[in-house]
């Protein structure tokens, strides 16, 4: 069942996000050409400022487009749990043959498989800009793709390929774990903002959810404190000779660890709200 339900929840985010992609995409190549003209403008012994001034809004407005992109998508992702389980969608979704964890795992793992794609299309169009947008001269900006061999190659010469890897892993092992945390505190937030509040649930969960996050933040405050001064922090440093990955495999294990600590408790606490608190009627 959990299945059907991910492809489910996958195909209706299709229908909206994929197109809003296209679009965010298009207007990316509108900007770069904008960008570019503005260079051409700008390296003209006569240009004209109004082109000018037409081609910067252009290209602010296509700027503006990608961070309504990103925020619109997030937006959409975290109320289609909410349309989906607390108004009349949830009538139909709670009569389903499937229990209450199939159906919360659906919904998590749509949110992160769409936050993701989302990131993705972000840095895309980060890409296109700094790859085509800021050339000087000719389609590609070659000095780009220099720096970014430069850096490749600096990281090989100061780490092995051991440690590369491994910062690899464990910056997806975070995000992943980060995501799940993220998700679900808005879910939690959204679950016991729609069962506590008669009206205004949204609002309530917005407030909840910013209650929650500050838990989290000081929790992390007073860990960090805590192994930042007290013996604990320079003991374990000393023993990877106080080099950097050694600070970062202790700040991976903290923050990872507290973030999968908060995210099953959020996964569990909300399971249980909508299997035993929740109430349509």
């Amino acid at each position: 069942m959990l299945k059907k339900l991910l492809k489910y929840d996958l195909k209706s985010m299709v229908r909206l996000l994929v197109p809003l992609s296209l679009a965010v995409i298009g207007t990316t190549i509108a900007g770069t050409a904008a960008l570019r003209g503005i260079q051409s403008v700008n390296n003209a012994r006569h240009g004209s400022w109004i082109l000018n001034s037409t081609l910067a809004i252009l290209f602010a407005s296509t700027i503006l487009a990608l961070i309504a992109y990103v925020f619109f998508s997030q937006i959409l992702i975290m109320y289609r749990y909410y349309t989906n389980l607390f108004t009349d969608e949830g009538y139909l979704t709670f009569t389903l043959p499937a229990k209450t964890s199939s159906v919360l795992t659906a919904k998590v793992i749509n949110a992160i498989i769409w936050s993701t794609y989302t990131f993705v299309i972000l840095f895309l169009c980060i890409f296109i800009y700094a790859a085509f947008g800021s050339a000087d001269t000719g389609l590609i900006n070659v000095e780009f793709f220099s720096g970014i061999k430069r850096f490749l190659n600096a990281a090989a010469e100061e780490y092995s390929a051991g440690i590369i890897v491994k910062y690899v892993i464990e910056g997806i092992v975070f995000y992943i774990v980060a995501m799940l945390y993220s998700t679900l505190s808005i879910y939690l937030a959204l679950t016991i903002g729609s069962i506590i509040a008669k009206k205004h649930k949204i609002l309530a969960s917005i407030g909840i959810y910013y209650a929650i996050n500050t838990v989290m933040s000081m929790f992390m405050m007073i860990v960090n404190g805590i192994l930042m001064f007290t013996d604990l922090y320079p003991v374990y440093v000393s023993a990877y000779e106080a080099n950097v990955t050694g600070i970062l495999d202790t700040v991976f294990i903290i923050n990872a660890g507290s973030f999968l600590i908060f995210a099953i408790a959020a996964y569990y606490l909300t399971r249980h709200l909508l299997k035993n608190k929740l109430n349509l009627s």
